[in-house]
């Protein structure tokens, strides 16, 4: 220490001050470092699904555990998936199976897809939208009785990809996967989210009767019919409804809001499990469609330029759109006295939400 000393004192003043400067930037880095773990670890998702964008080296599955980790566990025994219900990856359910379908829908392999154009946020997200909230999305469109989902992430950070995140359902067969990276910066609704829709129409359009085109905080739902399938029933109820209904080739689903401070997530994992209130009407002209992809001439995010056939609004008691915003109106903070005025509490979704939540206990069968 007397000989380190003694060295620094022989040094020039120039160098003396050299070496102070290197030794203040090294402590600025460290201290700038601390705060910046500090400022990320703020934003972490809490819960025990606790993940925001998956990373490619570690998959991350609906449980927030490795794809191999089941292996791991049991020896390489198979999980017993028959408690698991019928729509949890994706499987249709054997409702909709035997269900009697017209002829228009004889030769197609689908009768109800969704289509979803996404990105999942690294990190700062306001909403917390994450890979969980990305399976709840899928795990619920299947439930409505939808046979086919098409994801388009578009992604702008690699990390950010959510291919790991969906692999179950990938893996299920129940999912089909397009990396929309290329088009997520800089984003635009025309060219990053309608193209989504256009291309999904391009390749795919033909195999469906009906595709849905929503957000992934968006959820149809049919308060009269909160079974398995209801969406599927309640078109395939649509298209035998009247002799005009095949004219009809786009249903608008009315806008709900659901707005308010969002519940505990670590007691409440699933988004729709965690905002009750609904605007007492629906809130604004921003419907989104249920369409025939056959007679879209050029898809839009709230209504299609249609090649033939008519747009419908539906009725506010009828196929609805369940909008979560959460607490959006009130700059993400406490509830506020004009938000609880503007609302009133709806508890209808609780069937829904129960059912769903059976899937926490279940996994698919690995090879």
């Amino acid at each position: 220490m007397v000989k380190m000393a003694l060295r620094f004192f022989s040094l020039t003043r120039t160098s003396k001050k050299c070496l102070l400067l290197l030794l203040f930037l090294v402590g600025f880095v460290n201290w700038y470092l601390g705060i910046r773990s500090v400022d990320l670890s703020d934003h972490e998702e809490p819960g025990r699904n606790n993940y925001r964008a998956v990373s490619r080296d570690q998959p991350v599955t609906e449980h927030g555990k490795p794809h191999n980790y089941t292996k791991l566990v049991t020896l390489n025994k198979r999980v017993d998936s028959e408690s698991c219900p019928s729509w949890c990856y994706g499987r249709p359910s054997r409702h909709d199976q035997h269900t009697e379908r017209n002829d228009s829908t004889k030769t197609k392999p689908y009768f109800l897809t969704a289509v979803l154009s996404f990105r999942i946020y690294d990190w700062k997200d306001k909403a917390k939208l994450s890979t969980r909230e990305l399976n709840q999305w899928i795990r619920y469109v299947s439930y409505a009785g939808a046979d086919h989902v098409y994801l388009y992430d578009a992604y702008v950070y690699q990390n950010e990809s959510q291919k790991e995140g969906v692999q179950d359902f990938i893996a299920s067969g129940f999912v089909t996967y397009t990396d929309w990276h290329h088009r997520a910066a800089p984003f635009s609704l025309g060219w990053t989210q309608a193209g989504a829709y256009a291309d999904c129409i391009q390749r795919w359009g033909d195999l469906t009767s009906w595709q849905l085109g929503v957000d992934m905080d968006e959820y149809p739902f049919v308060p009269a019919d909160r079974e398995p399938g209801f969406l599927a029933r309640y078109l395939r109820a649509f298209d035998s409804s009247s002799p005009t209904a095949a004219s009809i080739s786009e249903l608008s689903m009315p806008n709900y809001l659901y707005l308010g401070k969002p519940l505990d997530v670590k007691k409440h994992p699933l988004l729709i499990d965690r905002i009750w209130r609904r605007s007492k009407k629906p809130a604004n002209h921003l419907v989104k469609p249920v369409y025939r992809p056959a007679a879209i001439r050029h898809p839009d995010i709230h209504h299609n330029s249609l090649k033939y056939g008519t747009s419908k609004t539906l009725p506010d008691n009828g196929l609805r759109m369940n909008h979560y915003w959460g607490s959006r109106l009130q700059n993400w903070g406490d509830d506020t006295k004009e938000v609880l005025d503007m609302t009133v509490d709806d508890r209808s979704m609780e069937p829904v939400i129960a059912s769903l939540y059976k899937c926490d206990s279940c996994r698919p069968p690995y090879q």
